[in-house]
């Protein structure tokens, strides 16, 4: 595996800081073979088993690492013309697919203990879902792309304190503090990188919306509100994360 490496360093300072330290710990992912879903999957799993967890504490560590080894190996597969630029571009939609819910149900964990679980109307749990758009929406991720998201929860309502000296907020305001945390935890850059910058301008309103909308009030706003070039472009929207 170490020799397939080799032509990639020669070109990248990224790529000879990330090899020599991720070498040594056995960090690497064999790049010999097409780097699909399930070869990240496993590659998580066997060693960033944390990631799985979504109460673990070192979660902007582990997600960097995690990362910048899938990423080591898809550029190395890209310099060596193992790979085409659709297996490229799928490669790394996956890479930030996976990177997001790890994200996601940590942040969740985390504000769900604070706050407590939100709830509808109706009494049931309040979902929240994240549709990807653009490029990630589309399986067309390069390196270099911000990651197009838009978030939406089921029903308003509040939260139910898991113990008495919480006071219950509104599911919009706990969920756009879900929100702010999981952008914190891709975006944030460390002294291992960041793992993907977060742009959440397509949702309803811009940077003057709220970062969550419930159902209802999203297809209000399509109907009413929004202009042409905003329905167009969830014609290349998809769901990446639901409960």
């Amino acid at each position: 595996m170490e020799n397939l490496f080799l032509y990639t360093l020669n070109f990248s300072k990224w790529a000879n800081s990330i090899y020599v330290n991720y070498q040594q710990n056995n960090w690497l992912l064999d790049p010999s073979l097409p780097i699909t879903r399930e070869r990240l999957v496993k590659h998580r799993k066997k060693l960033w088993k944390s990631l799985e967890n979504h109460k673990s504490e070192n979660i902007h560590c582990d997600l960097r690492r995690f990362r910048n080894s899938c990423m080591l190996s898809i550029m190395t597969r890209d310099y060596l013309q193992l790979s085409n630029l659709e297996e490229n571009l799928s490669s790394i939609s996956h890479l930030a697919e996976l990177c997001i819910q790890s994200a996601i149900n940590h942040s969740i964990f985390i504000e769900s203990k604070k706050y407590g679980v939100p709830k509808e109307n109706s009494g049931e749990v309040a979902e929240l879902f994240i549709f990807a758009m653009g490029k990630l929406g589309g399986y067309e991720l390069n390196p270099a792309s911000d990651v197009d998201l838009i978030f939406i929860h089921s029903d308003n309502g509040k939260t139910n304190p898991l113990v008495t000296d919480q006071e219950p907020i509104e599911n919009s305001l706990f969920f756009s503090k879900v929100i702010r945390r999981f952008t914190n935890i891709l975006s944030l850059n460390t002294s291992d990188g960041y793992v993907f910058k977060v742009d959440l301008r397509l949702r309803p309103n811009g940077d003057f919306g709220p970062n969550s909308i419930s159902v209802d009030a999203l297809e209000k706003y399509l109907f009413s509100n929004a202009s042409n070039w905003e329905r167009f472009a969830w014609i290349k929207s998809r769901i990446i994360y639901a409960p």
